[in-house]
């Protein structure tokens, strides 16, 4: 799965991840659990009533995919200090 773990059998097996938490960032996290496709959910095509806010939903959507990217799962757990700015 996207090579973020690593797993031994037996009796001292289990899982770990595969790389540090820095180095895995919560949009790879996303992708690898719910596949690439809308964060937001929507799937309006070009004949869709909302398709008129696309630039503004695909604007949205960019930024998020931005905003993840830049969080690794140390920050989200607290492992480093980081502020948050949206």
């Amino acid at each position: 799965a996207a090579g973020l773990l690593r797993s031994a059998r037996g009796s001292k097996g289990g899982h770990e991840l595969a790389k540090k938490p820095e180095d895995i960032d919560l949009m790879t996290i996303v992708e690898t659990l719910e596949g690439r496709r809308s964060l937001l959910g929507r799937d309006a095509g070009p004949d869709s009533p909302d398709a008129r806010f696309a630039p503004i939903w695909n604007g949205l959507e960019a930024e998020l995919v931005r905003y993840l990217s830049g969080i690794s799962l140390a920050d989200a757990a607290g492992l480093r200090d980081i502020e948050y700015h949206i």
